[in-house]
């Protein structure tokens, strides 16, 4: 019978035990800003954060308090600039791979761009040659016509054909000249931006660049 009965107590007092290591306390502010510990919350605190106790008083777990609306927006753009400064930055890592298999190193690229800035040269020495030689075509012919005109005689249609062919051949190479002057700058900012990325990838420095004109 003294048996049962410690056996009963025993069991009391483990339940007893176990209810009071199970209970939980809540650390919390009132509407007077005053520290409350307390088996509930109030509704309307709830979003203001509170603390998890256990029976012993140690803290469990810690919630803050919910975000206002403007530190929701603060939260959102920060998340959203993070994401896209790793999307830029994953782009750029793979734009800096197919620089590098596409070129290997600035020296490459500058002689890529050199080739192609001779052949606009070129195109333009060539224009000017042109508008030169058409300048010349015009004079002579003017100067035929005159000699025509102080003659007495009428001016041949060939001659004025001539001097309208040439100063059409002047505007064509004129237009030609600028639009190659645009070419060449465009191609130069563009591989200039591409040597100075590969210096700064490779580590060197690319020869006899920037290139002076």
């Amino acid at each position: 019978m003294n048996r049962s009965r410690l056996l009963i107590f025993v069991v009391v007092g483990m339940l007893v035990t176990t209810a009071a290591s199970a209970m939980q306390l809540y650390r919390y502010k009132d509407d007077n800003g005053k520290t409350v510990m307390a088996a509930l919350i109030p509704p309307h605190l709830v979003s203001k954060g509170y603390d998890i106790l256990n029976a012993q008083g140690r803290l469990v777990q810690r919630i803050p308090p919910a975000l206002t609306e403007e530190q929701i927006r603060e939260r959102d753009e920060a998340a959203e600039k993070k994401k896209q400064e790793e999307l830029a930055a994953a782009k750029q890592a793979e734009e800096d791979q197919k620089l590098l298999k596409q070129y290997g190193t600035p020296d490459a690229v500058v002689s890529i761009m050199n080739r192609r800035l001779a052949e606009i040269d070129a195109v333009i020495v060539s224009r000017k040659a042109a508008i030169e030689a058409s300048k010349n075509l015009i004079t002579k012919s003017e100067e035929q016509a005159a000699n025509i005109q102080r003659s007495g005689k009428k001016v041949g249609k060939r001659i004025l054909d001539d001097i309208e062919m040439a100063k059409k051949e002047i505007a064509v190479s004129q237009s030609v000249i600028e639009q190659s002057q645009a070419s060449y700058q465009q191609i130069l900012s563009e591989f200039t931006v591409v040597v100075n990325r590969l210096e700064v990838l490779t580590g060197t420095k690319a020869k006899d660049f920037p290139i002076e004109r």
